[in-house]
């Protein structure tokens, strides 16, 4: 009778160091030692971003520093090509550089954006042979011009 004891605590010590690694040892939402998709207790938006469609292909990458997207975005089209490219510095206030792209992976515009989405300066627009079709002067998000 005594060992009986001595066997569930043995059971529940077994128990509770497998269970203590598995919950320590997971790295969902992680690439390497990076957390992603990761949300503050502010819940803002912080570090790498990747979110993908229904059928695997991927949606978009990002990074974020206080939800104010920094360095490369891309967004993809649901078929894996590359639909827009914009690189947006470190300091929000200054201009990003945007491109978009035709679905077959050709030039469609290029430009910038100020405050991380209003269209700003000059904005040259392709047609599906790259052909430059249109030059149209934005400032704050508003056509100028």
């Amino acid at each position: 009778m005594k060992k009986k004891p001595a066997i569930r605590v043995l059971f529940f010590s077994i128990i509770i160091t497998f269970f203590s690694h598995i919950s320590f040892g997971q790295n969902i939402g992680q690439i390497g030692d990076t957390l992603k998709n990761y949300t503050d207790i502010n819940g803002n938006k912080q570090g790498y971003w990747e979110k993908k469609y229904k059928n695997g292909n991927i949606a978009y990458q990002a990074t974020f520093k206080n939800n104010k997207l920094i360095g490369t975005y891309k967004r993809y089209y649901e078929n894996g090509q590359l639909f827009a490219k914009i690189q947006y510095p470190e300091n929000p206030d200054s201009l990003a550089t945007v491109t978009y792209y035709w679905d077959d992976g050709k030039l469609l515009a290029q430009g910038h954006f100020i405050e991380q989405k209003l269209k700003d300066g000059q904005w040259t627009f392709y047609n599906t042979q790259e052909k430059k079709i249109a030059e149209i002067n934005y400032k704050y998000g508003q056509l100028d011009g």
